[in-house]
């Protein structure tokens, strides 16, 4: 099939989506300052997502002229827009495209989840820029233990921090941080670190000069976005409705390891 005739049923797709013509399922994005409804196709949902074929196929739909009615309370408009829309990734920042992974996650989204991921693999951003990430991470989720400036941290805070991000550590490439940042950023949490692991990168900026490592390390940075997905189901309430699904507002997290 060639790109021209791709990119008409494309076009021809979102037009479809755009007017509602044909739709069979209205659903109530419920958001405080901007809820709406989205007229869709239950054919074209429970071909692309699992959760929604289970969902339409199931005995507890409500439907109403023939029109099924789902509500989703727990969403922002915006993300569920791009869920369906497959907007071009490449245009969102990583924070947006890592609250898509998590979401198309819960919606079943195979293949969006396999393409978001892969995208996030090629993301280049700084490794120190994602520890500050993991720091506004687990100030939103120690429930008000750990202040918002980081500086001021006591040695308990510290302690609570470290616990929070344990099961990240030993997959990031702290030896790959600048050693200007190592210094300023990652030394003064050094007793989130396992003494000899500690040490190890001590060694490593003592006696060898600073490397890039190779695309080979991308598998860690996978296993860790997958984690981020299994660990925000720890964190978060689920709601008792039709459409139950997670807030998922505190966990986005940009994260890249092991460059």
């Amino acid at each position: 099939m060639s790109n021209d005739l791709l990119k008409l049923i494309s076009k021809e797709y979102n037009d479809l989506l755009e007017t509602g013509e044909f739709s069979d399922v209205e659903i109530l994005v419920r958001e405080e300052s901007n809820p709406k409804m989205l007229n869709l196709h239950s054919c074209i949902l429970k071909l692309h997502s699992k959760y929604f074929h289970t969902l339409l196929t199931g005995n507890r739909i409500k439907t109403k002229n023939n029109i099924i009615k789902l509500q989703c309370p727990s969403i922002f408009v915006k993300i569920y827009e791009i869920l369906i829309n497959l907007i071009d990734l490449a245009f969102k920042d990583t924070r947006t495209n890592i609250t898509i992974l998590i979401s198309a996650y819960e919606l079943g989204l195979t293949e969006l989840c396999d393409y978001v991921k892969d995208h996030l693999l090629q993301d280049k951003i700084s490794l120190i820029q994602n520890f500050d990430k993991l720091i506004e991470w687990s100030v939103a989720q120690s429930n008000g233990l750990l202040p918002s400036d980081a500086t001021t941290w006591s040695a308990d805070n510290i302690s609570t921090f470290g616990d929070l991000i344990q099961p990240f550590i030993s997959h990031i490439n702290f030896k790959a941080i600048n050693p200007s940042d190592f210094h300023q950023k990652i030394k003064p949490f050094k007793k989130i670190f396992d003494k000899d692991h500690y040490i190890e990168i001590l060694k490593y900026y003592s006696f060898k000069s600073f490397k890039t490592y190779s695309h080979s390390q991308q598998s860690k940075r996978g296993f860790v976005l997958t984690e981020l997905i299994k660990l925000s189901q720890l964190y978060k309430k689920i709601k008792s409705t039709d459409f139950s699904m997670y807030n998922y507002d505190l966990l986005v997290l940009e994260l890249e390891i092991d460059r």
